[in-house]
């Protein structure tokens, strides 16, 4: 059961709705923030500003994913995991890749 506020928890799946489709940063932010399991979620503490005269606001935000879900969607994604985590050792461009995900909830 995913914590904190509803507004604040966030499946990949919803990336398939976004009019971006940021569907490539998908992987990125399950091997990043994931332990390797098919199914899982993540609290990330974050701040913000909404201008730069804003005052900072925090929050924690839960990513959630489950691959039986996304698979229909995304047919590629169990080689893109696998490419992630035993090929790709570009660690600072999974984690930029996975914090776009934050910035366009």
């Amino acid at each position: 059961m995913p914590k904190g506020s509803p507004a604040m928890n966030y499946d990949l799946v919803w990336l398939f709705g976004h009019p971006l489709k940021f569907r490539r940063f998908i992987p990125s932010a399950i091997v990043t923030f994931g332990n390797g399991s098919d199914s899982d979620q993540c609290e990330v503490a974050v701040e913000w500003k909404g201008s730069s005269t804003d005052v900072v606001r925090t929050a924690t935000l839960t990513l959630m994913w489950n691959l039986a879900t996304l698979r229909p969607l995304y047919t590629e994604i169990v080689e893109e995991l696998e490419i992630l985590r035993t090929r790709d050792d570009d660690l600072a461009t999974q984690v930029m890749e996975a914090a776009v995900m934050w910035r366009w909830r």
